[in-house]
């Protein structure tokens, strides 16, 4: 039966570490892409005629966007409405 040094086992234990780590970062990468995918998916869907079409039947529309747009248009949203929202809230009490 082999000995096995605490060298061994400190090297052992490391790249158990790295592989724990690695399968982590890879996971991570996995979801970022998944959800690449998605927006990419919507973004050209949004920019077919026949969804736009189908939408506006429904009273909507498409508005691609960023992620920086899209937070910039629900905060822009939110200040708009806050004063309705706020005057309603009175009301109701």
């Amino acid at each position: 039966m082999s000995e096995v040094t605490l060298e061994d086992r400190g090297r052992a234990l490391e790249n158990q570490f790295y592989e724990k780590e690695n399968a982590e970062k890879l996971s991570a990468m996995k979801h970022k892409l998944d959800g690449q995918r998605t927006k990419d998916d919507l973004r050209k869907a949004s920019g077919d005629a026949e969804v736009q079409k189908k939408l506006a039947a429904l009273g909507s529309y498409t508005n691609p966007m960023s992620a920086a747009e899209a937070t910039a248009f629900v905060h822009k949203q939110q200040q708009m409405w806050q004063p309705v929202l706020d005057e309603i809230a009175k009301t109701k009490k």
